[in-house]
């Protein structure tokens, strides 16, 4: 794609594979990428203009025939006045550039290597987990309908020590899971604020986790993401 433009004249990038998408953007009042398939996540600015550059890159021999139908990874960027710069389908060993109707715009041509595009949005984005010091932890209360109830010290400090080691990767936007049926702890700190969690299956054999709380702004500032855990909370 030796025509597009560098990473200042791109707005929104946006890549899929049938159902499974990604999409990044610059937020109209400050400039900085986010991304905007999963809860406007802040973006990894050095791995988005790698991006472009790569594409920028693309280049090679044309080919006699397309490979094997299967569905293609297509990406598409968009510049400020919503025309798209460019339009590509990437299969296994070659791609494809199309025009902005999604029409093939080119012949295929051949690639030693196609760019690394990930469709989850910890790949593009800098989002850490809030951090949660084990230490600080002083009690942890399971919640269900009837009430709450204390776990035991060694349950609770192994809750503890998995929210201390949360991590970003593989994260989603919490808008777009069930929480229905979540089980649902408090974590109540030394100095007596409060963090409220959800937990729920993520269908992969792991469980997402939601993060809330009324005073902590860290806290706050995740309650729109769910994290992902091995195992279950408690």
């Amino acid at each position: 794609m030796p025509d597009l433009p560098g990473a200042d004249a791109v707005v929104r990038i946006e890549m899929a594979r049938g159902r499974d998408q990604v999409v990044l953007a610059r937020r109209a009042d400050t400039g900085e990428w986010v991304v905007a398939s999963a809860a406007d996540a802040p973006g990894d600015v050095a791995r988005i203009e790698a991006l472009v550059s790569r594409l920028r890159q693309l280049s090679g021999p044309p080919l006699d025939a397309p490979p094997s139908p299967r569905e293609p990874l297509e990406v598409r960027l968009t510049g400020r006045d919503g025309r798209v710069l460019g339009h590509a389908g990437f299969l296994t060993g070659a791609a494809q550039a199309r025009d902005g109707s999604g029409r093939p715009a080119g012949p295929w041509i051949a690639l030693s290597q196609t760019p690394a595009l990930p469709l989850w949005p910890s790949a593009w984005s800098s989002l850490a987990p809030p951090r949660i010091v084990a230490a600080e932890v002083a009690r942890v209360d399971r919640i269900r309908a009837d009430g709450r109830a204390r776990l035991p010290v060694a349950e609770a400090a192994r809750v503890a020590l998995r929210l201390e080691r949360l991590s970003a990767v593989g994260f989603v936007d919490a808008a777009r899971v069930n929480w229905a049926g979540a089980e649902a702890f408090r974590v109540t700190l030394a100095d007596g604020q409060a963090i409220d969690l959800q937990t729920v299956p993520d269908g992969e054999g792991g469980f997402f986790l939601r993060l809330t709380s009324d005073t902590l702004a860290e806290v706050r500032a995740a309650r729109g993401f769910a994290f992902r855990l091995p195992e279950s909370l408690a």
